[in-house]
């Protein structure tokens, strides 16, 4: 359905690749994994995503 990929450095919640299913987007799969994300690294100062790249 979807995933995400993560780290963390230097106090900023790296967000390496969301994906969502087509056939699942607009559920609110992403907006989950978005909150989730922020509840695992609450510790974090902020969150930024990196660009995307070709898989």
């Amino acid at each position: 359905m979807g995933s995400v990929r993560d780290s963390l450095r230097s106090g900023t919640c790296l967000i390496g690749r969301l994906v969502v299913h087509l056939h699942y987007q607009g559920t609110g799969i992403g907006t989950t994994l978005m909150k989730s994300l922020e509840k695992a690294f609450s510790e974090a100062d902020r969150l930024s995503s990196l660009p995307a790249t070709r898989a």
